[in-house]
């Protein structure tokens, strides 16, 4: 019996959080709460460096947190920018062509970088008079997909 490998063959090269945002309407109640979330995304064409598929990419997500009320102001709204560059070696995608490499490659690094946001929004809304909030789970090739399309 061959022992699985669970750990990704993907490697973080550099990762940063560049911008956070927290806004709250200390007057407004979040009984019944609805969110709404934006992403954008700069995505990279990944390129080969030294025997490895080398992808780059800056995604920012904002939550925006609104009461009851239609149509109202949100409560308030967390966002965070991270950039994040991810690699992973030509052996490991040998088999794949020219889009796929890229598409797994991109994925990847959004799903990283979405990771690292989605805490440092928990860790913003932690101590808030709300509580902790957090992202949702994404389907992160649905993400690229849509960003690319």
């Amino acid at each position: 019996m061959s022992e699985v490998t669970w750990v990704s063959p993907v490697s973080i090269l550099d990762s940063k959080i560049l911008g956070v945002t927290f806004k709250m309407n200390e007057e407004a109640e979040l009984s019944h709460a609805r969110r709404s979330l934006t992403m954008s995304a700069s995505i990279d064409a990944p390129s080969v460096t030294e025997g490895r598929l080398v992808g780059k990419c800056v995604l920012g997500a904002s939550g925006d947190w609104f009461s009851g009320d239609e149509g109202g102001a949100p409560v308030f709204v967390a966002s965070c920018e991270v950039g994040i560059v991810v690699a992973v070696d030509l052996e490991v995608v040998a088999e794949l062509n020219d889009y796929e490499k890229a598409k797994y490659v991109s994925a990847n690094a959004l799903s990283l970088a979405y990771g690292k946001i989605r805490a440092c929004i928990e860790t913003i809304t932690a101590e808030s008079p709300v509580g902790r909030q957090t992202l949702p789970a994404i389907d992160h090739y649905a993400l690229l997909e849509s960003l690319q399309g």
